[in-house]
């Protein structure tokens, strides 16, 4: 079992649990074909990561997410700097431009497919959670506990600055 799930104990008995729950749904009644209707709708209350960081050039170097924004009419992605499960230090982003050329692809290929517009996602909370970082070429941002101050009248919190870095991160 170690070598079909190399994790650690808990999660292998989890992950052996829903592989023979799956098993056992295989044997007994099918369900009812899902509508193309439904799969739509369901593709695009998704928003998913994906491995990969430049679009590529002809179909045999595209990346698979954008086959896979049409097939399964996502409603979004979401970028990562690093691939923490494969250990590698890259995984969607570089640098501004080829994050613009990743954008774009994926920006295209929904477009050119008639769907709604795809939701592109980075988890950028300033300070330590920050995948847009300085070291890439990117703006830095103020830390998280910055954005939102208390008012100089101490009538609350001032979102002043958090609406700032709000749209400067939307502009990079």
């Amino acid at each position: 079992l170690r070598r079909v799930f190399p994790l650690p104990l808990g999660s292998r008995l989890v992950a052996s649990c829903l592989l023979a729950a799956v098993l056992a749904g295989c044997a007994g009644p099918r369900a009812m074909p899902v509508s193309p209707e439904v799969r739509g709708m369901a593709g695009q209350m998704l928003l998913v990561g994906f491995r990969g960081a430049e679009p590529g050039l002809g179909a045999a170097g595209e990346l698979p997410i954008l086959r896979q924004v049409v097939e399964l009419n996502l409603g979004g992605v979401i970028l990562f700097d690093r691939d923490v499960a494969a250990g590698n230090a890259e995984r969607n982003i570089r640098t501004p431009e080829q994050v613009a050329r990743l954008n774009a692809a994926l920006s295209t290929v929904a477009r050119e497919a008639a769907m709604l517009p795809l939701f592109i996602a980075v988890d950028q909370e300033g300070g330590r959670v920050q995948r847009l970082k300085p070291i890439n070429g990117f703006p830095g941002g103020p830390a998280a506990a910055e954005l939102c101050p208390d008012a100089a009248d101490g009538s609350g919190p001032d979102t002043a600055p958090a609406l700032a870095a709000g749209e400067a991160t939307g502009r990079m």
